[in-house]
């Protein structure tokens, strides 16, 4: 054998390997695509509803194991378990749909149809207060005005500061403002209406 025959072997046996590998992947992904649930979510001109969430409970203990959501289509695909479950399908303007099903292994589920949700409102009532800006600067401080905005309703003074533009608070009541340089809180609290 030549110098350039024991070389090109390597690189035949690498090839061989890719594509084998490429063959495996192939055949793992077709394979998974065939243990799937799947269905389609219709609306009621049998078009596809897309972000319809799906979700699969267990059944009896009602313990949610799968969820996803519906593509452009309607269509869905879940993992296969095997057992009784609970089907839950919902989606905004549209009344949740609860289907018992069995699965025993890769299953098409029959095409469902969702009902529009139709709410009546009997008399609906209209305020209007007199608005100011939410927040003012100057002289590089920033104010929020609290009274007469939709803060009003939220609560204690974290949970405003929580809502208010450029403050950041976690969840141990750590605040922070998106500024640079060290930054003071001041709260001036006015009970004029």
């Amino acid at each position: 054998m030549t110098d350039f025959e024991e070389r090109r072997l390597p690189v035949g046996n690498f090839i061989a390997k890719m594509l084998m590998l490429c063959i495996g992947i192939s055949f793992a992904m077709s394979v998974n695509a065939q243990e799937s649930i799947g269905g389609r979510v219709l609306d009621e001109q049998k078009q596809g509803l897309d972000a319809a969430v799906v979700m699969l409970v267990t059944l009896p203990e009602n313990v949610l194991i799968e969820t996803t959501v519906t593509d452009s289509t309607g269509c869905f695909h879940l993992p296969v378990h095997k057992g009784e479950f609970l089907l839950c399908i919902r989606t905004l303007g549209y009344k949740e749909i609860k289907k018992n099903i069995t699965i025993t292994g890769p299953t098409a589920i029959p095409n469902i149809y969702l009902e529009p949700d139709e709410i009546s409102l009997q008399d609906v009532v209209v305020t209007a207060r007199k608005s100011r800006p939410m927040t003012t600067s100057s002289n590089g401080k920033i104010h929020i005005n609290v009274a007469q905005s939709y803060l009003t309703d939220i609560g204690n003074a974290l949970e405003v500061l929580k809502h208010s533009p450029g403050v950041s608070v976690n969840n141990k009541g750590e605040i922070s403002l998106a500024s640079l340089g060290g930054t003071a809180i001041y709260v001036n609290i006015c009970n004029s209406l």
